[in-house]
């Protein structure tokens, strides 16, 4: 697991964002040869350009929490969706029934909020919609559940409790545990 972009709402680069990152939401997760990129914020960007050092095609699960800005402005400079030997398999769980997906990424890429349009990828792109609360299963053996989250205004990925790493990049620090403080009401 590898954070690419651990910030909110607007990437913030700079020598006081130097330990954690200065990017928007992105984290990169391997499962034995399968990629799993959980959201696609600005830290998609410096992730992509990694990913195409090798110069090989990638295929990759690209999984939206939820698609504020700030979660998905990394899509268009994801360099794997300008390579035809690509596949990007993009899911995400709380557009439907209203709408999908690719319905809000083609807006996003559209004028007058970006100059090219999506259907200028070269990538073999699919499109994923599902409802919270189903368990996905991207490829056998690797199970994604989704659900719900009440009364909270974080969005947040859990990892199971005797889940293991063995990528030595990954360094997981949590200096300060979080208290959730429950809220008084009237």
């Amino acid at each position: 697991m590898r954070f690419w972009g651990v910030r909110g709402s607007i990437a913030c680069p700079g020598p006081e964002t130097v330990r954690y990152g200065g990017n928007t939401s992105c984290v990169e997760v391997r499962c034995g040869e399968h990629l799993l990129i959980l959201d696609g914020g600005s830290g998609l960007r410096p992730l992509g350009h990694d990913l195409t050092k090798a110069k090989k095609p990638v295929n990759v699960d690209l999984f939206y929490s939820h698609t504020h800005f700030d979660h998905i402005a990394g899509l268009p400079f994801f360099s794997p969706c300008y390579d035809s030997r690509s596949q990007i398999r993009i899911w995400a769980g709380h557009l439907r029934p209203e709408t999908g997906i690719e319905a809000v990424l083609e807006k996003m890429m559209s004028a007058p909020l970006f100059p090219i349009p999506i259907g200028i990828f070269t990538a073999k792109l699919s499109f994923m919609d599902f409802l919270a609360g189903e368990s996905l299963v991207p490829h056998p053996g690797i199970e994604v559940r989704t659900g719900l989250a009440s009364n909270f205004l974080a969005t947040f990925y859990l990892v199971p409790a005797g889940a293991t790493f063995s990528d030595a990049n990954t360094e997981m620090v949590m200096e300060k545990p979080m208290k959730m403080k429950k809220k008084s009401g009237k």
